[in-house]
């Protein structure tokens, strides 16, 4: 359940709550992607694209400082896949 605070800062982004359940359940599914060897990069570039999302709708919103918190969010990914799953062989 969304608390009355995410409510708050979804309505000041001005993102639908379809898009932000789509955004959610990609979120999801790039997590599970990242437990296997073989979906790894895929679901890697998933939640990278989810940040740089989020940080697009926080910059068009004019929130700047949120927009720098989420830059380590969009560039570990890249590092994991940089870094490579533990379990491949």
């Amino acid at each position: 359940m969304p608390t009355p605070e995410s409510e708050r800062m979804v309505a000041s982004l001005g993102v639908s709550p379809t898009v932000m359940g789509m955004l959610t359940v990609s979120s999801i599914l790039g997590a599970v992607f990242i437990l296997f060897p073989k979906p790894f990069v895929e679901g890697n570039l998933v939640n990278a694209a989810g940040a740089m999302v989020m940080a697009y709708y926080f910059w068009s919103s004019g929130n700047m400082q949120t927009v720098l918190i989420e830059i380590p969010f969009f560039l570990v990914p890249f590092l994991m896949i940089y870094l490579r799953h533990p379990f491949a062989k």
